[in-house]
Parts: C-alpha cells; sequence; structure tokens
C-alpha cells in the first residue's frame, strides 16, 4: 500500500506541473489574442505544425494517437474559450453520430460548435455564405473511391481545402429486430452500401437496401420502423438507441475515409503541404501526358489523380501533389499547367495529414 500511495503522490506532483504550465499557456495565447493574427477565427497550419511537431518529439511511452488527441484538444480549448471568446463553428453530414462528425472533432477539438447538415451540398453552402468557418466532408474512400458530390461541388465553390484526414471506417449493422431472419429492409448512405456490398448479399439476401443522405439519418430511420436496420457507425448505435447486430461488416477490414475541411481563408506553408488542382485538359492527344510531365520536369511528387465527368464530352482531373502553392517550384508548375491546359483550378494548400 506504501508503494501506491507513493506512485499517486509522484502523479499527483506531475499534475500540479502540467497544470502550471498549461495556465503558462494560456498567459502568452492571450498575448495572441492582441495581435492582428489573433483576430482570426482558426490557422489550421499552425495547429497542425504544433501537433506534428509534438508527434515527431514524442518518444514515448504515450502513443503517438495520444500525443495528437491530447494537443488537438489543448489548442482548441485555448482558441475558443481564450483568444476568440467563441467556438469555431463547422458543418458536416449529419444528423449526429457520422463519420464526418468524427473527423471535425479529431481535426479542430470538442469545443468546436457543429452544425448539421442534411445533404453535402448543404454543407458546403454553409462555409460559402459564412454560417459557419469551416465545413468538413468526405472526399473518397479506399474501397468505393471518389465521393461524386464532394468533387462535383469543388468544381464551383470558392472555398478552399484547409486540412485533411483520414478515418478507419468500421460499419456496424444496427437494428431492433431479433435476428438477421426478421430484418427486411436495410437503410444506409449509397457509398456504405457499396462498402458492405458482399456481406449483405451473404447475409441479408432478401432485403430491400434503401440509400439515405447519411449513416445517421440511416439509424433514425432504423430506430422507428419495424424488421429494419442500418448500416452506421458505433457512436450511431448508442445515440439512436438500436442494438449492434454485427460490427465490421465493411467488406475490407482496412476500410478508410479520407475528409477535407473547406474554408474562406488561404493556409500557409508548414513545409509538409499538400495541394490540389481541377484540371480540364485540352481536346489534343497527349494533353494529360503533357500536364503531368509539367510536374514531374518541377521534381514534384503526386500523391493522386482522380478523374470526373465535367461537362459533356469532358473530364475534370483532380490532381493532389506535395506541396504549398507559394513554393517557388509548385508555383511556377501550376503557372505552366493554365497555360497549357482548357482550365486550371487551385482548390487548396493545406498541411498534409499528420501520419503514425
Amino acid at each position: 500500500m506504501e508503494e501506491i500511495d507513493n506512485i499517486r503522490k509522484n502523479i499527483d506532483e506531475i499534475d500540479d506541473e502540467i497544470l502550471t504550465l498549461l495556465n503558462k499557456r494560456v498567459e502568452w495565447a492571450l498575448k495572441i489574442k492582441k495581435t492582428s493574427l489573433g483576430k482570426t477565427p482558426i490557422r489550421p497550419e499552425r495547429e497542425a505544425n504544433i501537433v506534428r511537431d509534438k508527434t515527431e518529439k514524442n518518444q514515448g511511452p504515450l502513443p503517438n494517437t495520444a500525443v495528437r488527441e491530447i494537443f488537438t484538444q489543448i489548442i482548441a480549448s485555448f482558441r475558443d474559450d481564450l483568444q476568440l471568446d467563441k467556438p469555431v463553428t463547422v458543418s458536416y453530414l449529419g444528423p449526429a453520430g457520422t463519420y464526418s462528425e468524427e473527423a471535425a472533432g479529431k481535426l479542430f477539438g470538442s469545443t468546436i460548435e457543429l452544425h448539421p447538415e442534411e445533404t453535402i451540398s448543404e454543407v458546403v453552402r454553409a462555409v460559402e455564405n459564412g454560417s459557419v468557418n469551416l465545413a468538413v466532408v468526405a472526399i473518397e474512400n479506399s474501397s468505393e473511391g471518389a465521393v461524386r458530390e464532394t468533387h462535383r461541388l469543388l468544381q464551383s465553390t470558392d472555398a478552399k481545402i484547409v486540412a485533411e484526414i483520414s478515418l478507419p471506417i468500421v460499419h456496424c449493422l444496427l437494428s431492433n429486430a431479433a435476428g438477421l431472419e426478421d430484418i427486411k429492409l436495410v437503410y444506409a448512405h449509397p457509398q456504405a452500401l457499396g462498402q458492405c456490398r458482399n456481406w449483405l448479399a451473404t447475409h441479408l439476401p432478401k432485403a430491400k437496401q434503401i440509400p439515405c443522405a447519411s449513416n445517421s439519418a440511416a439509424a433514425e430511420l432504423a430506430a422507428e420502423k419495424e424488421n429494419s436496420a442500418a448500416v452506421a457507425s458505433q457512436k450511431a448505435s448508442e445515440i439512436y438507441q438500436l442494438k449492434i447486430i454485427e460490427k465490421g461488416i465493411n467488406d475490407q477490414p482496412g476500410n478508410e475515409t479520407r475528409f477535407i475541411a473547406l474554408g474562406n481563408l488561404q493556409t500557409r506553408p508548414t513545409g509538409h503541404d499538400k495541394t490540389s488542382i481541377l484540371v480540364v485538359a485540352n481536346d489534343k492527344p497527349g494533353a494529360l501526358h503533357e500536364l503531368l510531365g509539367i510536374l514531374a520536369d518541377a521534381g514534384i511528387t503526386m500523391t493522386r489523380l482522380e478523374s470526373q465527368p465535367y461537362r459533356k464530352g469532358q473530364y475534370a482531373f483532380y490532381i493532389d501533389f506535395v506541396g504549398h502553392i507559394k513554393d517557388a517550384p509548385v508555383a511556377e508548375a501550376i503557372s505552366r499547367i493554365d497555360k497549357s491546359a482548357r482550365i486550371c483550378q487551385v482548390l487548396g494548400s493545406y498541411p498534409m495529414e499528420i501520419e503514425g
């Protein structure tokens, strides 16, 4: 017992030191409030830089995931409660319990004010009209590919990508039915239905699949209708009081979705950045090869190439690559692409996701 008491005494002393240091950090954070930058609602690149730096310096045994969560929350508490005197507002595809909501919290902390919207279009419109500071939307999934509606909206919005994060997606079959044999309807977002295609065909071959605006909206319906189920998150089961009939029903166990945050602001270079552009090539042989060659000539690493319909007979190419628009090689490459392509639209330069 004496040994435990000594351990607890040391932990208490360390907690006191942490509290003292946190209050010192508050004093400096309040100094920022008095500067011109202190009037800016949020600086995603600065916040990402802090979290990345602490993750890289971490020597354990605290895992990096905990380091990221702790410092994200510290930053959010100081930013929203002290520097801004109000929470940063974020729209996402609702209702409560979606993976988009989880992505928003992991990116910007739990102190943000969340604004659920019924469609991805309304999520983006909220940041365009200034109703919120930021909007979080899914852009691609590791098994089902691009989220078409997000790509379509990126063609027309003036909001820029300011942050990104990828989340592991673990789909659950939620229902209040006694068992699988009683389920006649399955509600889910079309992406989720695609990600669980084989499981549903094997275990619920006769159940009618009904697409919904989001998996949480599906859970709401499943909670209201008999003999129905939803494909949604574990959190949704708690919110809508549904039983988890089966966990992890997605066909690919490493299923991930990448989310982006959109805002009406420009991020500054961090040294760990990514730029996304939309390009419509001229109608001539080798046009895309020519455009990609510009990036190769500049020594720029491309991380993603996605094609989506643009207008009749035309396709837009969404290209992600390493670097920031304010980096000289990137600026020069984009200038060359702009001269060689029919359309070249910069969708945003933003800090790369912090991995590990």
